[in-house]
């Protein structure tokens, strides 16, 4: 048995993709997103850039979609 993960299976040969069973996972919600962006995002860039904590207000209608 064999194991594989693609992002797409736009460049999976056909003759392999037709061998495979193909499952398909669904990316994260807009609501996962924008409390990832929130909680690792948005802290790790601040870190990253120097900004201290608190110095920088981004609303959520501005991280969402």
């Amino acid at each position: 048995m064999f194991i594989c993960t693609a992002n797409t299976t736009d460049t999976i040969p056909e003759p392999l993709l037709n061998r495979m069973e193909v499952i398909p996972f669904t990316g994260y919600t807009p609501d996962e997103k924008l409390t990832i962006a929130k909680e690792h995002l948005i802290p790790k860039a601040m870190e990253a850039t120097g900004l201290p904590e608190g110095s920088l207000a981004i609303g959520d209608d501005t991280v969402s979609p």
